[in-house]
């Protein structure tokens, strides 16, 4: 591994006195890193920090090879280069740590280890169009491109296409199995929901609603109005639980289109596909024989 820094020295901006970006093997770059002079008269060096919505992320150094490196960064400026290269044995690696959050627009939280730098504040973030990307910690500006959108820097970033994409897709890999392990949980009570809502729906048509007909038939002036109740009550709450079993249909069909753009598909996921197929989305319930065909699919997967 190599890595290199050029000092772009500073002027009358009070204990400032340098900014420079660090590259790790001509493919990543960690930016705005600087040079300050404390009141001492002694100088020190600083990763970059971008503050975010959950505090700041910063950069920091390996802590193993804090001090080496910088003393050599400080010892280069204090002999007045201006660009320094300088070469480790050790290949360039890097590590990826995914903390998932699964809210809307924002999916995860990631740390990235590289070289002989920590970085944190690494997002993967959902578009409008549902599509998942993985944004690296920089800040918006004043300024804007050609298309009138807001230009950010970033503090950390590949500075090659081809890692670039070998990054990008080590780091989706990763929340891929994360997610694999988190979003499943919902998927399956979502659909054991599903399951028992359409159970006691089956009841309240094939035994509660028939009683009560019957009482209502036959029966005299006393219970006339409890049975009318009974089966009105009988009646919304079938209802209500079609919403239900609607909303849990949507919610697990979304879940696991995201895990399809991910390109996780679990075989176990496509058995519901028969399942959904024998719910349907008609008002009518299930006969005995779906709902046996439904209950085993279901107990099979789960």
């Amino acid at each position: 591994m190599f890595y290199e820094y050029n000092f772009d020295r500073v002027e009358n901006m009070g204990n400032l006195k340098a900014i420079f970006n660090i590259v790790f093997d001509d493919c990543f770059m960690v930016s705005n890193c600087e040079i300050r002079e404390s009141t001492s008269g002694s100088l020190y060096a600083l990763m970059p920090s971008v503050p975010t919505d959950k505090g700041a992320s910063y950069i920091k150094l390996d802590v193993s090879k804090k001090n080496h490196i910088l003393e050599e960064i400080l010892k280069d400026y204090s002999l007045n280069q201006k660009k320094v290269c300088h070469k480790m044995p050790d290949k360039l690696q890097y590590t990826v740590s995914v903390n998932y959050i699964g809210s809307d627009r924002l999916k995860a939280f990631v740390n990235l280890s590289i070289g002989f730098v920590d970085i944190s504040g690494i997002r993967i973030l959902e578009n409008k169009d549902g599509n998942i990307f993985v944004s690296m910690p920089g800040y918006k500006t004043d300024q804007v491109n050609k298309e009138g959108k807001a230009v950010f820097n970033y503090v950390a970033n590949p500075v090659t296409k081809d890692f670039y994409n070998e990054l990008n897709k080590n780091i989706l890999s990763i929340y891929d199995n994360v997610c694999a392990k988190s979003e499943p949980d919902e998927i399956n009570l979502l659909q054991k929901t599903i399951v028992e809502y359409t159970e006691m729906i089956n009841n309240i048509y094939q035994e509660e609603i028939p009683q009560h007909i019957s009482e209502f038939r036959t029966g005299n002036g006393d219970n006339l109005e409890y049975s009318c109740m009974c089966l009105a009550e009988n009646i919304i709450a079938a209802y209500s639980m079609r919403e239900s079993i609607s909303v849990a249909r949507d919610r697990i069909q979304e879940l696991r289109s995201q895990l399809r753009r991910k390109g996780f598909i679990d075989e176990d996921y496509e058995k519901y596909d028969k399942l959904f197929e024998k719910i349907g989305n008609n008002e009518a319930p299930l006969s005995p024989s779906q709902k046996e065909a439904m209950l085993k699919s279901a107990n099979k997967s789960m």
